[in-house]
């Protein structure tokens, strides 16, 4: 129902309302239909962001405040504050329009063009507004998936890790892995002494929650790997990783390396199947930015012992990162890569 009152409203009743505004008042009539069609466009349907919609910390718009207090019931109304704000002045905008439409009739068609240079100013003010709103919450957006921080400065390298648009290099890593995660641990303490990693620190944030770090400095470069075990996984778990991250950063990394580039690879050991999975089936990349590079690597014991490796690497950036990133966890973990 929805998409045909859009096709309707794109196709038949946009033109003619935008003709018949130019009939009446020209210039003006035109800057009101164009902008007031424009504010209108519906954002968020030909945009496909991942968790667009989301009222919680996976959604960076939502991280930023950018979204309105409350989801509008109506789909034509968009999230954001700022699109939000440009169609409500561009309906009272509209509405002025009409009444002077009307004064406009009533007193044999006589024109009041200094009324219709400010409807023209307005309307193209507005115009230019919903277009700048609408490029800089895609730049926010976008930005928030190459890098991200908390309020001290510290890299969250758990937030926006898995996005819905952009092209990917290499397709995802897929294959069966069938040990449990004590096995796992062994394996990786054993491999990591080989390739010059140190165990930093385990922490538990609960009974089924455990993160451990591994870390390897040479020269320039940081390589930071973590498993990560939980059973069902939950979006406070983001937070709650970011925050155990900062911890190990400021107590083994911030104050005793120097680096210019750090690498972040992270196996993270599912039980239980859980709707956060979802975002994580999305094999498309991101950009990386500032030197830092993120490998997010998922082990599906639900699923028949799955272990997942996303392309995470655009075009632009973090291609070589990626390659050399993907074969050192294969690597460590004992899994040749077919």
């Amino acid at each position: 129902m929805y998409g045909l009152l859009l096709v309707l409203f794109v196709f038949i009743i946009c033109p003619g309302f935008c003709a018949y505004l130019v009939y009446n008042l020209g210039i003006a009539g035109f800057a009101a239909a164009f902008s007031f069609t424009i504010c209108w466009l519906p954002f968020d349907r030909y945009n496909k962001l991942e968790g667009f919609k989301e009222y919680n910390n996976t959604n960076p718009l939502y991280v930023r405040g950018f979204l309105i207090k409350k989801s509008p019931k109506s789909k034509l109304l968009c999230k954001l504050k700022g699109i939000y704000y440009c169609q409500i002045i561009s309906a009272i905008l509209m509405c002025c329009v009409f009444i002077y439409l009307g004064y406009y009739y009533l007193n044999g068609f006589q024109r009041i063009f200094h009324l219709e240079i400010i409807f023209t100013i307005c309307f193209t003010i507005l115009f230019i507004a919903r277009l700048f709103f609408q490029s800089y919450y895609l730049w926010c957006y976008h930005e928030a998936y190459r890098y991200s921080q908390n309020k001290n400065g510290i890299w969250t390298p758990f937030s926006f890790i898995f996005k819905g648009n952009g092209g990917d290099i290499l397709k995802s890593f897929s294959c069966n892995y069938h040990i449990d995660f004590e096995k796992i641990m062994e394996t990786v303490k054993e491999s990591c002494k080989t390739n010059n990693y140190t165990f930093s620190e385990s922490y538990k944030i609960d009974d089924k929650a455990e993160l451990s770090f591994f870390t390897r400095h040479f020269s320039n470069k940081l390589d930071v790997l973590s498993l990560v075990h939980v059973d069902m996984l939950e979006i406070e778990h983001w937070d709650k990783f970011n925050e155990i991250f900062g911890v190990y950063w400021k107590c083994f990394v911030k104050e005793k390396y120097e680096f210019e580039e750090a690498r972040f690879t992270f196996l993270l050991c599912i039980d239980n199947q859980c709707k956060q999975l979802r975002r994580i089936d999305i094999g498309h990349s991101i950009d990386q930015k500032k030197g830092r590079y993120r490998l997010p690597a998922v082990l599906s014991y639900y699923d028949n012992d799955t272990l997942t490796i996303n392309s995470n690497c655009s075009r632009r950036r973090g291609q070589k990162q990626y390659n050399e990133m993907r074969e050192e966890l294969l690597s460590i973990l004992k899994v040749p890569e077919t």
